[in-house]
């Protein structure tokens, strides 16, 4: 399963704004987009965590909102320590 949702072609939502700050993190994820709503998640695995974020929005800038979303999230995440 992880072979299929591994390196998606796609590089937005959760993976566009993961990568720009954690560019080793590895993202086994599916996303979808139809009419207004955005939803994005993941299996997120780096710096000795593994952790599932899952994200809906039902706006037009959704997509971006789970860019900037994922970030904080994994901020948070992986300062618990």
């Amino acid at each position: 399963m992880k072979d299929m949702l591994a390196d998606s072609a796609i590089r937005h939502k959760f993976v566009a704004g993961l990568k720009a700050v954690n560019p080793s993190a590895q993202l086994y994820r599916k996303s979808g987009t139809w009419r207004h709503y955005h939803s994005d998640s993941a299996l997120i695995e780096h710096q000795g965590r593994k952790y599932i974020a899952v994200g809906l929005a039902a706006n037009p800038n959704g997509g971006h909102w789970l860019q900037r979303l994922i970030v904080g999230l994994d901020r948070i995440i992986t300062a618990a320590r």
